[in-house]
């Protein structure tokens, strides 16, 4: 999902990386600013009265970038459910994520809290509990990687088809939709199958052979993004208006304009790669490499050092310039912070 080390090696000179794997970092780039920019976009459109103009900015960035998690769990898909076999692949993958995790879970303790006031077993049980919001997703993919051999065999024994997997998550995706809140259970056991066909996606859409046309047609990427976008932007409009209790729906991550939008994002962004400059190739592996640090991260940066230190927030200009500003400050200042820890200290363990 995150960084691959076969994938995101900075490119010795005179070498071309292959145009999959100069998608697949785009696409972890774009996944990861996308989540940074909704953090910041949820209270613009929250903390303003439907109708008015910053809601509507607020919405409208919502629309446009929430696509990262969907995203991610296709990045997962592709990248090592043709390897997820036996335990030592889940040991390595837990691994890999468990440790920055419990880095940055003890540097958000010690940021939010009196150090005196702390001990070890606070530490311990905001491991198995965390008081950070998005950090749900880490215990997410945690429980997948245990069940992606299992996922693997399936696949391998029902031979999914791409126009299958396709069919089946825009039908899970869209009844998901209609299932009230009131039945917590049922929400999850539905949110975890979507996701499980999230990865059966971008595994298809790396290994299968792709003659649909749609596959390698740009006009059909910038379509279905376009349709993702406006229905997530009207739809959350008219829901807020109609059932202002059920708002949250058209900004889900497993709802089917959100799977819809990513999907375009995917296959854009696989049929354009090719084009990109070696120098910008050098910027988009940086970022790739650094990318679970800088989703762990920056809700940090954001509100202790952005916020709180430097009293920098969209505020600061009109939402409309100062969401895409703050969004752009966070990211590369998460990223700096990251390579300093890794390029000066050598400290792999926060990313």
């Amino acid at each position: 999902m995150f960084s691959q080390t076969s994938t995101l090696q900075m490119p010795h000179a005179g070498t071309v990386k292959q145009p999959r794997h100069v998608a697949f970092d785009i696409i972890r780039c774009v996944a990861v600013f996308s989540v940074i920019a909704v953090h910041i976009a949820s209270p613009v459109s929250a903390n303003n009265i439907l109708h008015e103009f910053n809601w509507w900015v607020g919405n409208t960035y919502q629309a446009v970038f929430r696509s990262g998690i969907p995203l991610f769990l296709m990045l997962s898909g592709a990248l090592l459910l043709p390897r997820a076999t036996g335990l030592s692949f889940i040991g390595r993958r837990v691994w890999r994520i468990f440790l920055p995790f419990s880095f940055w879970t003890a540097v958000y303790l010690l940021a939010r809290n009196d150090l005196a006031t702390l001990g070890f077993s606070d530490y311990f049980y905001e491991l198995v509990n965390s008081s950070v919001n998005h950090f749900w997703y880490v215990y997410t993919i945690l429980v997948f990687y245990l069940l992606m051999p299992f996922i693997r065999l399936i696949s391998k024994k029902a031979s999914f088809s791409v126009s299958g997997i396709l069919v089946a998550t825009l039908l899970t995706t869209f009844s998901s939709m209609f299932i009230p809140s009131e039945r917590p259970i049922v929400v999850e056991v539905i949110k975890h199958v979507i996701f499980a066909q999230y990865l059966l996606m971008g595994y298809c859409l790396s290994t299968n052979n792709q003659d649909e046309w749609w596959l390698k047609n740009i006009p059909m990427s910038v379509a279905l993004i376009i349709i993702g976008i406006g229905i997530t932007c009207f739809g959350s409009y008219y829901i807020s208006k109609l059932a202002p209790d059920q708002s949250e729906v058209f900004y889900r991550s497993t709802s089917l304009n959100i799977f819809i939008k990513a999907l375009g994002v995917w296959l854009l962004i696989k049929q354009t790669a090719n084009s990109i400059t070696s120098k910008a190739l050098n910027i988009i592996s940086l970022i790739s490499k650094y990318s679970f640090g800088v989703y762990l991260i920056h809700v940090l940066v954001l509100e202790h050092i952005l916020i709180s230190w430097f009293r920098i927030s969209y505020n600061n200009l009109s939402p409309l310039l100062g969401i895409l500003v703050l969004s752009s400050i966070t990211f590369i200042l998460s990223v700096a912070i990251l390579y300093i820890l890794d390029r000066f200290l050598s400290f792999k363990a926060a990313y």
